[in-house]
């Protein structure tokens, strides 16, 4: 009788784990691409995604020199997507807030609902500052009356 070489058992063994955490909500639907061009992450629950879009802060000074360059204050954009990740959330969140930064060091930022954009989505804008063009944090919302908290990092 000829027994499996034990690189064999191994993969065997590793396959059959996999297998049996995939039933057990070890994997979660695939993440959408972001619509405009930010970073997508998803709400708990299955209650939907959310998108952050970053603007560079950077203008180049005299002849594009990097040392030249001035760091401006803009914004960043929240948006909300219902669970197939492309059609916006309706009603729309209230009470955003983004907290920038670790839990022990983190700076909260209240964001508000401007005015639809060209394709029709409601983006929650944050006050213009100095803002990293990636950073981590945890986004806070209200959805249907229900307080919704994910955490999030993306450079």
């Amino acid at each position: 009788m000829r027994y499996p070489s034990p690189l064999v058992l191994v993969i065997a063994s590793s396959l059959g784990l996999a297998a049996s955490f995939a039933g057990c909500g070890g994997s979660s639907a695939p993440v959408p691409s972001a619509p405009h061009s930010g970073a997508m992450f998803p709400l708990p629950n299955n209650k939907g995604f959310f998108e952050i879009r970053t603007e560079s802060g950077v203008k180049p000074g005299r002849g594009g020199r990097s040392r030249s360059a001035k760091v401006e204050k803009t914004p960043f954009f929240v948006f909300f997507y219902q669970a197939d990740g492309s059609t916006e959330m309706t009603p729309p969140p209230t009470d955003v807030t983004v907290k920038i930064g670790s839990a022990e060091k983190n700076t909260p930022v209240s964001l508000t609902p401007q005015a639809k954009n060209t394709e029709g989505a409601i983006p929650f804008a944050a006050p213009a500052a100095n803002y990293p063009d990636a950073f981590r944090g945890e986004l806070s919302a209200n959805i249907n009356g229900e307080t919704v908290v994910a955490p999030f990092s993306f450079r």
